[in-house]
């Protein structure tokens, strides 16, 4: 949903390098502008509530996901270890990794998604014609260009940000968790 608004908000930018050609479409001009300030902030403050909403889940399914990871490698080592093993559980084990990478994968993928088309609007409203608009709309776009430049991320409590970087860290930190207890097991 959050990437549709922004969608909506790319097609706003296209509508306005439509309707500068005319000077008489000045205050129709102007009056996008407004609207599109007035929708871009609408869609940044859903992204804080949305944020706002959901921090404690996203930090619950990071730990949760590191827990998981780390406790179902040390099940399936314990489980290959033994002299009959049950594939039975060794495929309900991989099937509770997939589910845990998956969940986290989401999140990330989401997050990485919607700061990546904030910055692309930037660079959007950026590359239009503004050059060729009117001076008055020429001098109100660097208040938009300045809103649009702080990206919008989706962070978990503890400012964990939800980006393909960050489920990288979860995959190693769960492995290396594993390690150190098969370490500590030996």
């Amino acid at each position: 949903m959050l990437l549709a608004f922004i969608k909506d908000l790319k097609q706003e930018v296209n509508t306005m390098n439509a309707i500068y050609t005319a000077e008489e479409n000045r205050s129709e001009l102007k009056v996008k502008l407004i609207e599109f300030v007035e929708f871009h902030n609408t869609v940044k403050e859903m992204v804080r509530n949305f944020t706002g909403i959901y921090e404690f889940i996203f930090l619950v399914y990071f730990l949760w996901s590191n827990l998981t990871i780390c406790s179902t490698l040390l099940m399936t080592q314990f489980e290959l270890s033994k002299d009959d093993t049950n594939f039975f559980i060794l495929i309900v084990q991989i099937g509770i990794m997939f589910w845990s990478f998956f969940i986290i994968f989401l999140f990330c993928y989401f997050g990485e998604n919607i700061t990546s088309e904030f910055t692309d609007l930037n660079d959007h409203i950026y590359h239009c014609d503004w050059h060729l608009f009117p001076r008055d709309i020429q001098r109100m776009l660097p208040i938009l260009l300045i809103n649009t430049q702080r990206p919008v991320i989706l962070k978990g409590f503890g400012n964990i940000l939800c980006t393909h970087e960050n489920f990288k860290t979860v995959a190693n930190r769960g492995y290396s968790f594993f390690m150190i207890l098969r370490e500590y097991q030996s």
